[in-house]
């Protein structure tokens, strides 16, 4: 069960990353007006964060199979934790890009 919770984790960590590359097309539309630095600093912390995360679930579903628990908990956080963190780096990327 872990390893398909896993699996869903990792499709979903590709789903946001794609998801927030959509949001990050709107840089091209504001003229100049872009905070740029915010605009990178959300894009890494998407790109670096749903690695982590996939990279902890996984040690942690790992770690609760060799202690015989269930592995299902790991996953699970860590599929609403990438869920989180893309909310909260679309709203940088929001913050980051005004429109008119």
């Amino acid at each position: 069960m872990g390893v398909a919770l896993l699996l869903l984790q990792f499709a979903a960590s590709w789903v946001s990353l794609y998801v927030f590359m959509l949001q990050a097309l709107s840089i091209a539309g504001c003229g100049g007006r872009c905070d740029y630095a915010l605009a990178e600093a959300s894009h890494r912390t998407q790109l670096w964060g749903s690695l982590l995360l996939l990279i902890a679930a996984t040690v942690a579903v790992v770690w609760l199979w060799l202690c015989r628990k269930p592995t299902w908990r790991a996953p699970v956080i860590g599929i609403g934790a990438v869920v989180l963190l893309t909310i909260a780096t679309c709203i940088g990327m929001d913050i980051a890009t005004p429109t008119l």
